[in-house]
């Protein structure tokens, strides 16, 4: 059984094409990098952010606000 492995081993099971190398390293290097510098954000976008954070904060105190109410009721007694 050992004897069919090594045999098969040896022989060359599949050649690529000619330039196949070169083909492929060049659509490689006219991909684009992946630590190419990012775009600064734009300014729709900073907004976008500066209203979702205003809105967790504003949520954020309201919650705060239920919360510290509950523990006022109940320690009350």
């Amino acid at each position: 059984m050992y004897d069919n492995l090594d045999e098969l081993l040896k022989t060359e099971l599949l050649t690529p094409p000619d330039g196949f190398e070169a083909r492929v390293m060049q659509r490689i290097a006219a991909l684009p990098s992946p630590w190419a510098a990012a775009k600064p954000p734009k300014a729709p976008d900073l907004v976008e952010w500066l209203a979702v954070a205003g809105a967790v904060a504003a949520g954020m105190s309201q919650l705060v606000a239920f919360v510290f109410g509950i523990w006022a009721v109940t320690s009350a007694g």
